[in-house]
């Protein structure tokens, strides 16, 4: 037997230099309801190994971003 669960991300880019994201995210194992949002601030972005990565982003660490190609 297998759990599912998934953690969804909202983000939203708020600019300046070093461009800042916030994220808020909540968590759903099924068939339970979604925990409430959280919300972290990310340090920064960076390459790396040609994958974008939100750095420090609070109790969720370095978020890589998938690919839209």
């Amino acid at each position: 037997m297998g759990v599912d669960a998934v953690v969804e991300h909202h983000l939203t880019v708020l600019g300046g230099s070093p461009c800042r994201v916030k994220d808020d995210h909540s968590t759903r194992v099924a068939p339970r309801t979604p925990t409430p949002l959280s919300t972290d601030m990310c340090k920064g972005l960076a390459m790396q190994g040609g994958t974008v990565v939100l750095q420090q982003c609070g109790s969720e660490g370095d978020l890589p971003l998938p690919s839209l190609s």
